[in-house]
């Protein structure tokens, strides 16, 4: 296995339709090794842990090899490792 990217991010409030929402998920690729604690990575936060985060869910990790697959269905030429674009409706 290697790892090609660790991300992290804090809550940030973003507007959704007019709506303020707070979310964690625009990661950031972190350029330095990063502690993982029972909670999840250091200095990284979800914003409803009723369903993120915690002791079974402390790391997510994804498969370099689905992303050609991603990259065709969303017809962009690159995504980078560690994020996942939204398609747009």
């Amino acid at each position: 296995m290697r790892i090609h990217s660790v991300n992290r991010s804090l809550v940030k409030t973003v507007s959704i339709n007019g709506k303020d929402v707070p979310t964690g998920i625009y990661k950031e690729p972190v350029p330095t090794p990063v502690a993982v604690h029972p909670p999840g990575l250091e200095g990284d936060a979800q914003a409803d842990l009723t369903v993120h985060g915690g002791l079974h869910q402390a790391v997510y990790s994804y498969a370099s090899e689905h992303y050609p697959h991603w990259q065709e269905f969303l017809d962009r030429p690159s995504l980078p490792y560690g994020t996942f674009p939204f398609a747009s409706t």
